[in-house]
């Protein structure tokens, strides 16, 4: 053109190869270019640039095309194009001593200089040979014959090095079956325009476009500048095999329709596309390809696709590996999908793909990613190294995810967001930073039996309404804590193994803030260092049948915080087992308290605590301790063999009724300070040091009338002088021998064990005097604890007044 220079950068893709010819000329890059300017400008008499200094070089079209191809010895033809002086294909008849007959017919002998002429003469069964050189087609290749076979000429020993070259607006068409063609190079260039002075894409449709059949492609090249390299279409079933496709600056690969192409073992690379885009109801497959340094995402599923993909790299994808949108339902199998940027697999749509033993690694971005209304089915699939998280889930996505791992993830094993509701059964969520597994704004998943360890933040955390059932997890060892509910969270978590069996690991087992809310059943929780369960805020709670164990403190509450234990036990903490501060509040029945080195449950500055048919035995300290609390109400529990005394209230207000408070190292009931309290039916047995008591009150403090009545009082000749200056004499039955304790204990448990409901369980302990019931108490472990089976209600009243009249 006049006013404008065209690009300096050559039409053909950078990475192919500069190939001379057999006569030792010019390179693919200069020939090309100087094809290209020879067929825009050959009529207009236009001044011309030289593609290699860029400059103008002046003259008409004839003048200067030696200086275009300085090195081509071959004179013009009467189409304006260099006749490049290559040795024709030997061993054909037909060919003419000039060489410019060089694709021929083997059967006929037959010799053309373009592939498009030759294949309208070809029949079915026929072999067209191409010796060395470059053709270019001005015109749609058509192979619509059986059986024919397009090759490379061997020169001796050597093949022939074949291009063949399209100009944009048209291709090779392949519609016939049995096709196979091998050993050639395909190049599809763009235009350029004059007017706009940049290059176009005319009717640009692919370099090779297979419509019908099953054509094979074996050891060939293709490469497109203005549409995909290779495009398959209708029913076509074609087979592309020891391959490179690379260059294209749209889609490299293109299949749709109802096709269901073979690639196989092929490279698929330096793509400025998609390397690979299939849809439709195409069912493709590809198999232990590489697909490598793809500007856009390297493979693209759409429409109702069910392609194959297995045994392929894909890597370094600038906008990712996989995209499978639309209502696709591809399966992608042990594919190494490594080093891409963004997510390495997206699912987004309806899309329901099947995702198994693919090996995801070392992303800028994300694992997988599901969106949308996608769905999909993921098994065993290793998710380690990417930036972010192993796997993201959002919007109203519903994967499963079985067996899979994720490891060393730098934002995390799983997030879940929007209102997904997946489901992730037996995955291994390990080492991952933040979080092992993150659940927020609205998503309701379900977690069923994976095993999250090593995280560096949390091993599952809940934050927004999230609604997240857990069932049968091992969560241990992670950096903060095992379970974490946060805001507005909900969790349901059954049959739970959370632990810190490393020091300094899993400071929690379960940790909540805010105004979350936890459901926690049949877990076990056990050794961490600022509690198994650790409640703060407005947080609320319900545990049932649960274990505390081997903790420094079994469960800690804040704050506002309130809880409901039923059937659980806490055990052998370090401190304390039970530990209300604050105004927190906590109502606990049928629990089992013990092995404590301090107090089995205690509750201070304001706290509230109702506990009801619980035992609290053998704790280092008090079994149940009050200071300064709201207030506290104790009702049918067993409290014995505590360290100091069994039940200590100071300065609290205190409902006291039909408790059994037996065998702790001093006092039965210890009541100090200024706090008004109520005592009726409860059996006080004091303990076995020398000045143990059975009950000890203050001297500001009267508990005459009805507010101390019906109890049932072990007191010596020296202690009845003081529980008569407390008013306590009157209204209370005081035993003195050692067998009317015993009796009064047994009458005391039995009640309890009456007053349980008729299915549980019978707790028994070892006495002096044979076995005596402990009440309902699913999974005590006090010492010489067996257990026993049920009681009905009837025997046990029975039972109860027997041992009254003995008392009597």
């Amino acid at each position: 053109p006049h006013s404008a220079k065209p690009p300096h950068d050559i039409t053909m893709s950078d990475t192919q190869p500069a190939v001379q010819s057999s006569s030792g000329g010019e390179s693919v890059r200069q020939i090309v270019t100087a094809m290209q300017l020879l067929q825009s400008q050959k009529s207009s008499g236009d001044v011309f640039w030289d593609p290699k200094t860029n400059e103008p070089m002046g003259g008409k079209f004839s003048h200067h095309l030696g200086e275009l191809l300085p090195r081509c010895s071959s004179p013009v033809g009467d189409d304006g194009f260099p006749e490049v002086n290559l040795e024709t294909t030997p061993g054909i008849d037909g060919d003419d001593a000039s060489g410019h007959k060089r694709v021929c017919i083997r059967r006929s002998g037959k010799c053309f200089e373009t592939l498009a002429h030759a294949a309208q003469e070809v029949l079915p069964g026929d072999e067209i040979v191409l010796s060395s050189g470059m053709f270019y087609e001005t015109e749609d290749v058509i192979l619509d014959k059986d059986n024919v076979t397009i090759s490379a000429a061997k020169e001796g020993e050597i093949l022939a090095s074949v291009r063949i070259i399209f100009s944009a607006d048209c291709c090779l068409i392949c519609e016939g079956s049995g096709v196979l063609v091998s050993n050639v190079t395909f190049l599809q260039l763009r235009n350029w325009n004059r007017e706009t002075k940049s290059k176009e894409t005319a009717r640009a449709q692919g370099c090779i476009r297979i419509r019908d059949g099953n054509a094979q492609f074996k050891q060939c090249s293709f490469s497109s500048e203005s549409a995909p390299a290779i495009v398959v279409s209708g029913s076509a079933h074609p087979m592309i095999e020891g391959s490179s496709i690379s260059g294209c600056k749209k889609v490299a690969i293109l299949c749709q329709g109802n096709s269901y192409p073979t690639f196989e073992s092929n490279k698929i690379q330096n793509n400025m596309g998609f390397a690979i885009s299939v849809h439709d109801e195409s069912a493709a497959q590809f198999l232990n390809n590489t697909v490598s340094n793809t500007v856009k995402c390297a493979v693209i599923c759409g429409g109702s696709s069910t392609a194959l993909f297995q045994g392929n790299t894909v890597s370094d994808g600038t906008q990712g590996g996989f995209w499978i949108q639309g209502r696709s339902k591809c399966v992608l199998k042990d594919n190494i999908i490594r080093n891409n940027h963004k997510a390495a697999l997206q699912i987004s749509d309806h899309s329901d793909p099947h995702i198994e033993g693919n090996q995801i690694l070392d992303g800028d971005g994300g694992g997988i990613v599901v969106h949308g209304n996608a769905k999909g089915l993921y098994i065993q699939n290793k998710l380690s190294g990417s930036v972010r998280a192993g796997i993201g889930v959002m919007d109203d996505a519903c994967p499963l995810f079985i067996g899979n791992e994720m490891v060393s993830n730098q934002g995390g094993g799983a997030v879940m967001a929007g209102n997904s509701a997946p489901i992730f059964i037996a995955n291994k969520l390990l080492q991952n930073g933040f979080v092992g597994l993150g659940v927020k704004e609205h998503s309701t998943p379900l977690l069923q039996d994976n095993i999250i360890v090593g995280n560096v933040g949390y091993g599952i955390l809940l934050q927004g309404k999230s609604r997240t059932e857990v069932q049968g997890c091992t969560v241990e060892n992670n950096r903060r804590a095992g379970l974490c509910a946060c805001e507005e969270a909900v969790l349901r978590a059954s049959k739970c193994l959370i632990q810190a069996s490393t020091e300094g690991q899993q400071r929690a087992g379960l940790l909540m803030h805010d105004d979350s809310k936890a459901i926690m059943e049949k877990c076990t929780v056990l050794g961490h260092k600022t509690g198994n369960v650790v409640m703060q805020d407005h947080s609320a709670g319900s545990l049932m049948e649960n274990e505390l164990a081997n903790g420094v403190i079994g469960m800690k509450m804040h704050a506002s915080a309130s809880a409901t234990l039923r059937h659980n036990t806490i055990r052998d903490s370090k401190e304390c087992n039970l530990l209300l501060l604050n105004e927190s509040q906590i109502r606990a029945c049928y629990n089992t308290v013990s092995g404590a080195r301090g107090a089995g449950v205690r509750a201070i500055q304001s706290a509230a605590c109702s506990l009801s048919h619980n035992t609290i035995v053998d704790n280092g300290e008090a079994g149940v301790r009050m200071e300064d609390a709201g207030w506290v109400e104790l009702r049918e529990n067993r409290v014995s063999g505590n360290g100091t005394d069994g039940i200590h209230i100071r300065s609290s207000r205190a409902k006291i009724k039909h408790n059994v408070v037996f065998g702790n190292a001093e006092v039965a009931l210890a009541l100090r300070g200024n706090g008004t309290s109520v005592l009726v039916g409860n059996t006080l047995v004091a303990g076995a040091a020398e000045n143990a008591q059975a009950l000890a009150v203050d001297a500001n403090i009267n508990l005459g009338g009805p507010l101390c009545s019906a109890n049932t009082i072990q007191a010596t000749s020296r202690a009845i002088a003081a529980l008569s200056h407390a008013g306590v004499v009157s209204s209370n039955r005081l035993v003195k021998s050692a067998d009317h304790c015993w009796a009064a204990v047994r009458a005391g448990l039995d009640a309890l064990d009456a007053s349980a409901p008729r299915q549980a369980a019978r707790v028994l302990v070892q006495m002096p005097d044979g076995e005596m019931s402990l009440g309902e108490g699913s999974q005590a472990k006090a010492k010489k604890l067996t257990v026993g089976g049920g009681q009905g209600k009837e025997e046990a009243k029975d039972k109860v007044k027997e041992s009254k009249k003995k008392c009597r």
